[in-house]
């Protein structure tokens, strides 16, 4: 079966237009989710507080490593167009959304010369579904648009034969902007270049060549990467407060499990391709799809070199990281998935050249596969997420589609409860509850974080304000029962749940004369106060 028009310009638009809707299909209910920690670090620190420096603060401030700096830059710019309102998530998110969409065009129009426009459109559809791409395109973060931008490198990295100096400018551009995009970038560069010079080395068998051949995507990854020294005693500091994992072995999990869930279905339906091909060549007379043997070896071998580079710079960096005694988040490798991707899809025309032929059922086999490992992995989180755990890696993040701190804020502006009151929330929570507070009109002076409020506020507090009202947002009641604590309460102060959303309840605290809401049935099987909490271990 072929794509839908005989026409490969038409085919491509329509697949671009159907890789489109199933990526939005697939981020919808999380763009419409709640802002999550880290974005609203972004969007409070770079996007809105940039004070009399404006959009020159975002280039020239790096307090803590959440500045992805042309990211910043493109949602300082978009925030300030009059009609965005970030109440509307999915407004305020929009820019990520169409770089998400520049990866997808990106794959199809810019490999389907050494693809084919049928194994383009398969790639289009493959980052659309992955289970891993689609999971960061929508954040307010610079993940979005470095997963266009390196889609883009890769084009003009297969390209450049083809599209001669243009090309070289374009993969100049994009190595530029990648490492101002996220500083771990600077690993997929170093891949990229990799490959570009043991291809050339293998095709002239000359130093020289190959040497030229990525001085141009050399210098554009230097100048990007090198702007960091304007800014280096702060990006230093920063780093070393960004945290990480603790064994690079896990991450090498991690990631490996990633690039399998996100080319797993692809891999096993060129696999069935491979082998069923073996046992109709007696009837078919060994036809082929593509007849030019040297270009099927030589595809394989560009194929092979690409998987090589990424795989030696994703493991040296492991292990210098192993050295260093930290481990990077798997997040940082999140661009090596186009070129992964790019791979595979050109190891495919030589091993499983029928993929084109059988390009229907593959879009089916890759979106089906996409849905199933979505759902295998959102469960894995629920389960984690019930034993305590706060899973974030390529596959699980336990903020994706919350909404419940923004419900219970609503709840409060419906109830009338946010007058003569008090949040007590611990430091995850408080970015994102106080980011609503303040943007539905509340007093940011009401919403507190445990690890900033000082033992004696509390009760300083209820001494000038006998009817205040003291709340709590926490998954449990130890949990709230901490919070009250830490904020100067006596312990065993008597404390019920309001309401609850999700993960989330909000508790009060009465102290005064009221008026207080009814108490709410509590949820059964609440674990009992004093019981041990389970650590946690949620990212920054």
């Amino acid at each position: 079966m072929k794509t839908p028009s005989a026409n490969p310009a038409t085919a491509s638009r329509t697949w671009l237009i159907l890789a489109t809707a199933v990526l939005f299909i697939r981020c919808l209910s999380w763009a419409l989710a709640e802002y999550w920690y880290d974005e609203v670090l972004t969007l409070t620190h770079f996007v809105l507080n940039t004070g009399d420096r404006g959009l020159a603060a975002v280039f020239r401030s790096y307090p803590i490593a959440n500045n992805h700096i042309l990211n910043s830059a493109v949602y300082w710019l978009w925030v300030r167009i009059p009609f965005v309102d970030l109440s509307m998530e999915q407004m305020g998110r929009l820019p990520s959304l169409l770089f998400g969409v520049g990866m997808l065009a990106a794959a199809i129009y810019g490999w389907r010369r050494r693809l084919g426009p049928e194994r383009a459109n398969l790639a289009g559809l493959i980052l659309a579904i992955s289970p891993v791409c689609s999971a960061f395109v929508y954040q307010i973060r610079g993940y979005s648009m470095s997963l266009c931008l390196a889609t883009v490198a890769v084009a003009a990295a297969a390209n450049r034969s083809h599209g001669g100096k243009a090309a070289q400018w374009l993969l100049f551009l994009c190595l530029l902007l990648l490492p101002l995009a996220m500083p771990g970038n600077i690993l997929f560069a170093a891949a990229i270049l990799l490959y570009l010079f043991a291809e050339t080395w293998f095709a002239t068998r000359s130093l020289q060549p190959a040497i030229f051949t990525v001085i141009p995507g050399a210098l554009g990854s230097l100048l990007g990467g090198g702007y960091y020294l304007t800014l280096w005693p702060a990006f230093v500091a920063a780093s070393k407060e960004a945290g990480g994992w603790d064994s690079s072995w896990k991450v090498l999990f991690a990631v490996l499990l990633a690039i399998l869930a996100h080319l797993g279905a692809f891999l096993l339906f060129a696999v069935f391709l491979r082998a069923t091909s073996k046992k109709d060549s007696k009837i078919t007379d060994n036809q082929q799809l593509i007849k030019d043997e040297d270009e099927q070896a030589v595809n394989g071998g560009q194929a092979l070199l690409l998987i090589a580079s990424c795989v030696t710079v994703i493991l040296l960096s492991l292990l210098a990281f192993a050295v260093k005694g930290q481990a990077p988040f798997p997040r940082v490798y999140l661009t090596f998935l186009p070129p992964l991707t790019y791979a595979a899809l050109l190891l495919s025309t030589r091993l499983a050249p029928a993929v084109a032929e059988r390009f229907a059922v593959g879009a089916l086999v890759v979106i089906a596969g996409g849905f199933l490992v979505e759902r295998v992995a959102a469960q894995a989180c629920d389960v984690a997420m019930d034993h305590g755990g706060h899973p974030q890696d390529l596959l699980r993040q336990y903020y994706r589609g919350s909404c419940d701190l923004r419900v219970l804020r609503e709840f409060m502006l419906e109830k009338k409860l946010a007058e003569g009151c008090v949040v007590l929330l611990d430091e995850y929570d408080y970015p994102t509850w106080d980011f609503y507070w303040r943007l539905y009109g509340g007093n940011g002076r009401q919403s507190l974080s445990w690890n900033q409020t000082p033992a004696d506020l509390l009760p300083r507090m209820r001494q000038s304000q006998p009817d205040l009202k003291i709340f709590a947002v926490a998954p449990d009641e130890q949990a709230a029962a901490e919070l009250f604590v830490h904020g100067g309460l006596d312990e065993g102060v008597s404390f019920y749940e309001v309401a609850r959303h999700g993960r989330k309840s909000l508790y009060i605290a009465p102290l005064g004369r009221g008026p207080f809401p009814p108490k709410f049935e509590r949820p059964p099987q609440r674990p009992p106060f004093g019981q041990p909490l389970m650590p946690k271990n949620r990212e920054v």
